[in-house]
């Protein structure tokens, strides 16, 4: 089993630089191929968002990210814990100016059915169905 971390995913989805790209592009060949068994972790998709969004890198717009990270959940052969969630979590990032770790709480709550957090975070206050909690 490989894991992929997050800079051999930027390489592939950005294209830079491209003869590291190109390398993992037949990487990811390979993968979709059957011939070499692949996995990631959330945090490495955390990263992910991180890099493409910041302005301090690539800056792309939140709907090119999360067009981006369903492009990773979409590997035939790669394996990532929690995809479903992390899917929920794309279109909240899509569809609202949540970080990403926000984004991931929500479509954990929604996964638990969980409706209150405890969190001095507005913006939770604008997610339908969700209730804040300040301790």
């Amino acid at each position: 089993m490989l894991f992929i971390d997050t800079n051999t995913f930027v390489y592939l989805l950005t294209g830079s630089p491209a003869d590291r790209a190109e390398r993992v592009r037949a990487l990811f060949v390979d993968i979709e191929g059957g011939l070499v068994e692949a996995t990631t972790s959330e945090s490495v998709i955390a990263e992910v968002v991180y890099v493409l969004s910041s302005k301090a890198n690539f800056g792309l717009p939140r709907r090119i990210v999360a067009r981006s990270i369903r492009d990773i959940l979409l590997v035939d052969g790669l394996i990532v814990p929690e995809a479903g969630r992390i899917h929920a979590a794309t279109q909240w990032y899509e569809s609202t100016r949540l970080d990403w770790v926000d984004c991931l709480a929500v479509a954990q709550m929604q996964h638990q059915g969980i409706t209150e957090i405890a969190s001095y975070d507005r913006h939770f206050d604008r997610i339908e169905g969700i209730v804040r909690v300040e301790p």
